[in-house]
């Protein structure tokens, strides 16, 4: 009840937390996608790739090549 009167869930929550720290290893971890979506606790890297692609407006992939240095 909090979190609705707070105007968010428990779901955006998560989303949040699952798109800064999918962000942070992407840029900072040598970690494969599929080993990056299953610590996140996505069960199929496509859907963790569908999720990203949501958030960042590209695919993780995509993500981590454009943060490279």
């Amino acid at each position: 009840r909090q979190l609705r009167n707070d105007g968010t869930s428990f779901r955006q929550l998560l989303d949040h937390a699952r798109q800064r720290d999918a962000c942070q290893l992407l840029e900072s971890s040598p970690m494969s996608i599929a080993g990056i979506a299953t610590h996140l606790g996505y069960t199929n890297p496509a859907n963790f790739t569908r999720a990203f692609r949501q958030w960042a407006g590209q695919t993780p992939n995509a993500y981590r090549k454009g943060r490279r240095v």
